[in-house]
């Protein structure tokens, strides 16, 4: 049975949250000024000028920083051997736009 709509009724939609106007693309400045701790502990000063990359889920197949690209490895288990232990299912510690890819293989269940 379909329901129908009224005009009158208010929205009960949450409002969407802030953010860039359609289309426009937010670049990231470069290294961070000042990192979050959680970036601060996975990227190595030396490293940060680098684009950061994550592989969430990673299990045992680790991906490799090249000159371009800095990976920071998450996985819930501890054997898997992250670089970092983290329940993705949870807000990832991450500043907003400091993340420039994220890759999620086979996580989902």
């Amino acid at each position: 049975m379909r329901k129908e709509s009224n005009p009158e009724a208010p929205d009960e939609r949450p409002a969407a949250p802030p953010g860039p106007p359609t289309g426009e693309r937010i670049e990231r400045p470069g290294p961070w000024p000042d990192p979050p701790p959680m970036v601060a502990d996975c990227v190595p000063e030396d490293q940060r000028h680098k684009k950061l990359y994550l592989s969430v889920g990673c299990g045992k197949l680790h991906e490799k920083t090249t000159d371009e690209i800095f990976w920071v490895n998450i996985d819930r288990a501890p054997l898997a051997e992250p670089d970092v232990v983290l329940d993705m299912t949870k807000v990832l510690p991450f500043a907003r736009e400091s993340v420039d890819h994220v890759k999620a293989m086979v996580c989902l269940g």
